[in-house]
C-alpha cells in the first residue's frame, strides 16, 4: 500500500486546505495510507489529520516565524500592506525535527500550500535529501514565482523586495533543476501559466483537478429535483471566502448587475443578488441596483448546500481563479453557473451546458448570460450540470494521484538503485 505524506499550512479555512482535506479523505477511501499534517490548529476529526498548531509550545513558535516574516515585509516594502500578506519569503519555517516523527515508512511526499513559515525552502531541501520523490500541487502562482503568491507579471514591490524575489526565484530553480520534485497544477489555465517562468521542474508538470467533496458527491449522484425557491423566482449566488476581495472581482460583479438591471427593467423586481461571504464595506451594497441580500460567513454545509440548490444560478467573477471549488459545488446540486473568463472555471464550465463562459474583461456579457438564462433563452438542465462535476468524483481524482505516485516512486527507485 502506498503511504503519502500531505502537508498544508492551513485546513479548512483555507481554499487549498479544504482542497488537501478533500483529497486525502478520497485517497483513504482509494486504499491509500494517506496522511495530513498540517501546522495551523485544526478541529477536524477526519482520519489521518496531524495538526502541528493543536500543539501550544510549536503554535507559539510558527507564530513568531510567522509575524517575524510578516514584520519584514512590511519593512522592506516601506510599510506598505499591499504586500504583507500576498507574499511568502521560503526563510523560515519548521525545522525537520519537528517533521521526522512523520516521515517514519513514507513512500512520497505531497506539499500543497506550505506557506507562511510552514515549510522553508532549507526545509525542503533536507525533505528532498531523504531520496523520496516529492509532488507540489500549485494551488496559486507561488512556487513559479518568488515571493510573490498570485501575480503572474512584477507587482508594486519595494526595491529590497525586488532583490529577495530575484534571490528566492534563484534557489527555487536549482531545488527543481536537481531534485525529483513534480508539480500538479489543479487546471490547464495554471499550468500554461506556470510552464513559462524557468524554474520548472525536472520532472514536468501534470494537471489534476481538484476533489469533488463526499458530501457534493452523493448531491450529484442525486437525480431529484432541485429546490426552488418560492419567494425568488430568480435568484443569483455569489460565494466567496471574503466578498468584496478584490481578487473576487467586485468592481465586475457591480458592474454586471447594474447591466443587468438595465436589460431587466421593471422586471428587476423578480431577481435577486444573493452575497455568501464576509464584507468589510456594507455601502457597496448600494452599488447593486437589484434586490441584494447579504447572508455573512456560512460554515454550515448543509446550509450553503440548501443555498445552492434553491438558487437559478451562481456566478463567478474573480479577477483570477486557479481552479474553481464553488463552480464544482454548485453544478453538483444542478445549478448551472455563469463564469468570468479567469483560469480554472475554464476547465469546469462548458458553455451551452452547465452554463457559460464570458469574457474577462466584459461584464456586460455576464449581464447578457443571466438576462438570456432568466427569460430562458438559453436552459441549462440539471443532469447536465451534475454529470460534469461528477468528473471530479474523489475515485477519479483519487485514482489519477495514486497512479502519478505509482510512476513517480518507481521512477525514484530506478535512480537510486
Amino acid at each position: 500500500m502506498t503511504r503519502v505524506l500531505h502537508l498544508s499550512t492551513y485546513g479548512a479555512k483555507s481554499g487549498a486546505g479544504v482542497a488537501a482535506l478533500r483529497l486525502l479523505e478520497a485517497e483513504r477511501s482509494y486504499g491509500l495510507d494517506a496522511e495530513l499534517l498540517l501546522m495551523a490548529p485544526n478541529s477536524e476529526t477526519l482520519a489521518g489529520v496531524h495538526a502541528l498548531g493543536n500543539d501550544r509550545r510549536l503554535y507559539r513558535a510558527w507564530q513568531c516565524q510567522l509575524w517575524s516574516e510578516r514584520a519584514l515585509v512590511a519593512l522592506l516594502n516601506g510599510f506598505n500592506r499591499e504586500q504583507t500578506f500576498k507574499t511568502s519569503l521560503g526563510r523560515l519555517g519548521i525545522s525537520m525535527r519537528v517533521l521526522r516523527p512523520y516521515l517514519a515508512k513514507v513512500d512520497l511526499i505531497h506539499l500543497h500550500w506550505t506557506q507562511h513559515a510552514f515549510l522553508s525552502l532549507r526545509t525542503l531541501e533536507e525533505l528532498c535529501k531523504l531520496g523520496l520523490p516529492v509532488v507540489i500541487t500549485l494551488h496559486d502562482y507561488w512556487w513559479a514565482q518568488g515571493i510573490e503568491q498570485m501575480e503572474t507579471k512584477p507587482s508594486e514591490l519595494s526595491a529590497p523586495l525586488r532583490r529577495l524575489d530575484r534571490q528566492v526565484r534563484q534557489r527555487k530553480a536549482e531545488l527543481m533543476a536537481y531534485y525529483p520534485i513534480h508539480w500538479v497544477t489543479v487546471s490547464s489555465s495554471l499550468a500554461n501559466e506556470v510552464s513559462r517562468p524557468p524554474i520548472i521542474p525536472r520532472l514536468g508538470v501534470s494537471t489534476i483537478g481538484n476533489v469533488l467533496s463526499a458530501h457534493y458527491y452523493q448531491q450529484a449522484q442525486s437525480q431529484g429535483s432541485r429546490d426552488t425557491n418560492e419567494q425568488v423566482p430568480y435568484q443569483i449566488l455569489f460565494v466567496a471566502t471574503r466578498v468584496d476581495d478584490p481578487i473576487k472581482g467586485w468592481s465586475y460583479l457591480s458592474t454586471a448587475m447594474r447591466q443587468l438591471a438595465d436589460l431587466a427593467g421593471e422586471q428587476r423586481a423578480q431577481m435577486q443578488l444573493t452575497l455568501v461571504g464576509a464584507l468589510s464595506d456594507r455601502t457597496l451594497l448600494k452599488q447593486i441596483p437589484i434586490p441584494v441580500e447579504h447572508l455573512g460567513s456560512i460554515s454550515d454545509a448543509e446550509r450553503l448546500r440548501s443555498l445552492y440548490a434553491e438558487s437559478s444560478v451562481l456566478i463567478s467573477t474573480s479577477e483570477r481563479e486557479s481552479f474553481g471549488q464553488t463552480i464544482l459545488e454548485s453544478l453538483a446540486c444542478g445549478t448551472p453557473v455563469i463564469a468570468r473568463d479567469s483560469g480554472g472555471p475554464a476547465d469546469i464550465v462548458i458553455d451551452g451546458v452547465n452554463g457559460a463562459l464570458v469574457a474577462h474583461d466584459k461584464p456586460q456579457e455576464m449581464a447578457t448570460a443571466l438576462w438570456q438564462h432568466f427569460t430562458e433563452a438559453r436552459v441549462y438542465q440539471p443532469e447536465a450540470c451534475r454529470a460534469t462535476a461528477l468528473r471530479f468524483a474523489p475515485t477519479a481524482i483519487a485514482q489519477q494521484y495514486a497512479q502519478l505516485y505509482a510512476q513517480l516512486i518507481d521512477d525514484t527507485q530506478r535512480a537510486n538503485s
